[in-house]
């Protein structure tokens, strides 16, 4: 018999709300010091998904919900599609959530949301470069910080959001429409990376002038680059919204590889002019608003709460579709301007790193929130990855002519159209 799973409370939106303008997908590559061997990354993959059981599913349609299911197929890597990020069809993935490829050096492993966050993807990416790099007869060790025992454990299996709910805490859900970006759309669905690097230290060195942590400094950075580029937003009366996604299994007991994460935000009025410092020092303010644990407990209550709600329970799930998509709207991208995502330093085995020259992660952007960023940091650097469904580099551009304004000496990389 099949064993199956429940989508956690974060993915069971994601199935209704994807499409072609949409895929709802993010990315984490890990580049090596040789070129890839897809022979041997096949076997890795093969051997690696076994210990990954959330993972080794398919979706499947259900009366009410959809649902997660064994999947008995072998997952099949493939090379790299200049159209990174392009959504997961099921036949062609054989079922399977998640989409594994190479190029030259780099190993690149694509996620449909639903399956999971950051944080799972890259402990299943880690896994599958440790493994290759076993089968290539490398001399490594996992140092505890790779999952490369035979058997998952049950609680990396868990849906921590139904796990912290608690009914007797309150929270009324309330949204503001956000201002958003627009511009020429690129065509066939492209998706252009613009990557910028520093070196942790420096920008260490940075912070510490403002009193902030990376991600606020980063955050505090976009929202300058949005002031110096009115132009590519749209001449509406609402704020200016960066979200801020936070990784729960800091402020919970979870070691779950699902969904376990939420947003936090900062909000701006950008007709209005301010300071660097005092941008700064908004964003912080807000962070240490809605980054006390009570406040992201009474969130995840109020997102199980509607899905133990009686009614919702019962609605067939053709009708849950279109309520997931008008709350989607709401909720999600209609409050939304920009999303910045920080996945912090990632941990390799010392024995690994040798092997190891970089580490990227990126989100994917839609049509009402066409660019957003993903940060990681690895070996002394820090990365920043734009993602962007327009042309117009405006916003990039500022970005990074701030980071070298403030002393840091940032390379950057493109996959960028000639347009």
């Amino acid at each position: 018999m099949r064993k199956w799973y429940r989508l956690d409370n974060a993915g069971k939106i994601f199935p209704s709300v994807s499409n072609a303008r949409r895929a709802n997908l993010f990315r984490l590559t890990i580049t090596l010091t040789e070129e890839i061997n897809p022979v041997v990354l096949q076997e890795a993959l093969n051997i690696t998904i076994k210990r990954f059981a959330t993972f080794n599913v398919k979706l499947k349609r259900g009366f009410f919900w959809y649902y997660l299911e064994e999947n008995k197929e072998n997952p099949v890597i493939e090379a790299e599609n200049p159209f990174i990020m392009e959504p997961i069809f099921s036949r062609e993935a054989k079922g399977f959530l998640f989409r594994v490829s190479y190029y030259h050096k780099r190993i690149a492993l694509e996620i449909f949301h639903a399956l999971s966050d950051g944080y799972g993807g890259m402990q299943f990416l880690k896994s599958i470069t440790y493994n290759y790099l076993l089968l290539l007869g490398k001399d490594i060790d996992s140092e505890n910080m790779i999952l490369s025992d035979i058997e998952s454990v049950r609680e990396e299996d868990q849906d921590s959001f139904v796990k912290n709910y608690d009914s007797t805490i309150k929270m009324d859900r309330k949204e503001q429409k956000a201002r958003h970006f627009k511009g020429t759309f690129y065509e066939n669905n492209w998706l252009s990376l613009i990557s910028g690097k520093v070196k942790e230290a420096e920008l260490k060195e940075v912070c510490n002038q403002y009193d902030c942590s990376h991600t606020q400094l980063l955050v505090a950075c976009l929202v300058a680059s949005a002031y110096r580029s009115q132009n590519l937003l749209e001449q509406k009366k609402h704020l200016f919204q960066v979200f801020v996604p936070v990784n729960l299994r800091r402020f919970f007991p979870s070691i779950t590889l699902r969904n376990f994460s939420l947003y936090v935000r900062t909000k701006f009025n950008i007709d209005k002019e301010i300071s660097f410092s005092e941008i700064v020092a908004k964003v912080k303010e807000d962070f240490s608003e809605e980054l006390q644990k009570d406040k992201l407990q009474a969130r995840i209550v109020a997102n199980v709460k509607w899905e133990k709600h009686f009614l919702m329970r019962i609605i067939p799930l053709f009708m849950k579709k279109i309520g997931f998509k008008i709350g989607y709207n709401i909720f999600g991208e209609s409050a939304n301007s920009f999303s910045l995502s920080n996945l912090g330093k990632v941990d390799i085995p010392s024995s690994m790193k040798k092997y190891i020259t970089a580490i990227d992660f990126s989100n994917g952007a839609g049509y009402v929130s066409p660019m957003n960023m993903g940060v990681v940091g690895y070996n002394g650097d820090i990365t920043m990855t734009f993602a962007s469904r327009i042309i117009e580099r405006d916003l990039q551009r500022e970005f990074f002519r701030i980071l070298a304004g403030l002393g840091l000496k940032v390379t950057i990389e493109t996959n960028e159209l000639e347009v």
